[in-house]
């Protein structure tokens, strides 16, 4: 039986490692849920589903909004974005 993770929907902004460029963190959506693995689109890329990517929900690439700031990571806006708007689009 599949199970959901509580709390975890579609259109949940999430902290990912950036797989392009793993020392980086991208925000990104949650577009879908299958039990523990869910696929993200890196914000930036709007309906292009081309880099959707499914992580494990557990692993180690993905954090709640707030974690890279907590932790001393920089997190990158997505391209033709300024950090301050990207910071109101990330806590909308």
């Amino acid at each position: 039986a599949t199970v959901e993770v509580p709390g975890l929907k579609p259109g949940m902004k999430l902290e990912a490692v950036d797989r392009n460029n793993p020392p980086s963190f991208c925000v990104a959506t949650v577009i879908q849920q299958v039990g523990q693995r869910v696929r993200i689109r890196y914000d930036g890329f709007g309906k292009d589903s081309s880099n959707d990517c499914w992580c494990n929900f557990q692993a180690e690439e993905l954090h709640p909004i707030g974690w890279c700031a907590q932790n001393g990571y920089p997190l990158q806006p997505p391209k033709g974005m300024w950090f301050k708007s990207y910071h109101q689009h990330c806590i909308q």
